[in-house]
């Protein structure tokens, strides 16, 4: 999937596949990434699923393209550094802590592609992909 940085939908795969993370998704979200990406892990909120709860728990740095959704009551302590692309600048630091906000979306993600380091340990991804494949339980 590294060997051309695409454009559109398929950039959050893209950028996912070079840091080996999962997508998340909120109820507004879901269309954008599918249910069978090899990223995605489900919804989060009420209607989410525990692996999504999960990565928010250890996530040590989160990316929130295109959402306001609550999420700092998911991460562990509720912090964790975290990168916005939004559409809408005035929803950048809403609902997070940002470190850097970046707006239009499209433009953000094609511009962080170059700056992002691939990631080869898959462990966190695996785990949670393992998890959706059982019906959400996470092992042990």
């Amino acid at each position: 999937m590294r060997d051309k940085a695409p454009s559109g939908r398929n950039e959050l795969e893209y950028v996912a596949d070079i840091l080996g993370a999962p997508i998340n998704q909120s109820t507004a979200g879901k269309a954008c990434v599918p249910d069978d990406s090899p990223y995605t892990t489900g919804g989060i909120g009420l209607l989410g699923t525990e692996p999504s709860e999960e990565a928010l728990r250890h996530c040590d740095t989160l990316f929130i393209v295109g959402s306001s959704f609550p999420i700092s009551s998911f991460i562990r302590n509720g912090r964790c550094e975290a990168v916005q692309l939004d559409g809408t600048r005035a929803r950048i630091g809403l609902r997070h802590p940002i470190e850097v906000g970046l707006s239009p979306m499209q433009i953000g993600l094609t511009a962080l592609v170059p700056l992002a380091s691939p990631q080869e340990e898959r462990k966190f991804l695996t785990v949670l992909k393992a998890s959706m494949k059982n019906g959400g339980a996470m092992p042990g």
